[in-house]
């Protein structure tokens, strides 16, 4: 695999289960990513997005509190002009044990980069971190 840099990067993980989420975290300093956030919910990752900037979303869809459709749709609804127009532009890309066409479908309509079906390695992980323009 031809290593795409993501030093200096930082990533937003979205993710309730914590087994999930350290393996998420895992991938992503795997990948080279310099820093990452934890949010255990959509409603903990708009209050980390308040005072943080980061270069991607990884959001898990089914959570406990607020999921990851009702965070993407909050985010980038940009409620009450809460964000930078450039930080609602942050790629999102869900990770979802889900194969339901209409999760993907959804994902579509709400200009997310890409979805990671679980469990995932890091070959697919950079894949789709390329594809929505994260090395850049």
């Amino acid at each position: 695999m031809d290593m795409v840099s993501f030093a200096g990067k930082s990533a937003l993980i979205v993710e309730d289960d914590p087994t999930s989420m350290s393996y998420v975290s895992r991938m992503i300093v795997q990948v080279g990513f310099k820093s990452f956030g934890e949010a255990k919910d959509g409603s903990d990752a708009l209050h980390l997005l308040d005072h943080n900037d980061y270069d991607v979303i990884l959001c898990d869809i089914s959570m406990d509190g607020m999921n990851g459709i009702e965070f993407v749709k909050e985010f980038k609804n940009n409620y009450r002009g809460r964000y930078a127009p450039n930080k609602v532009r942050t790629p999102v890309i869900f990770i979802t044990s889900s194969r339901d066409p209409k999760v993907v479908e959804q994902a579509k309509l709400l200009g997310v980069k890409g979805y990671l079906l679980k469990p995932f390695g890091k070959d697919k992980l950079v894949q789709r971190l390329t594809v929505a323009g994260v090395h850049h």
